[in-house]
């Protein structure tokens, strides 16, 4: 069989256990930082759906993070917090 035609029959989009970016930096932190950071994508997801304004955008909330060593980017956290990452939360 051709390699390519065979490629795309047997990979999936994510490998079992590949997490995106923002899953693995939230298990990297604390309890009480995992907390706060989900609270923000929560607030996120509110506004979008509900018309508001959040206190964070999806790229100042992944600068506050870079800015505290946590490897995370604008579109990064923008995939994540819509739900089409790999982890899919």
């Amino acid at each position: 069989m051709d390699q390519f035609v065979e490629a795309l029959r047997t990979t999936g989009a994510s490998k079992p256990g590949f997490r995106c970016g923002v899953a693995r930096v939230l298990a990297s932190m604390s309890d009480t930082h995992r907390q706060a950071v989900l609270s923000e994508i929560d607030d996120i997801r509110d506004a979008r759906s509900g018309g508001k304004m959040a206190r964070h955008s999806c790229e100042s909330l992944a600068r506050v993070l870079r800015e505290h060593g946590h490897d995370v980017s604008g579109p990064v956290m923008q995939q994540h917090v819509a739900g089409r990452c790999a982890c899919g939360r």
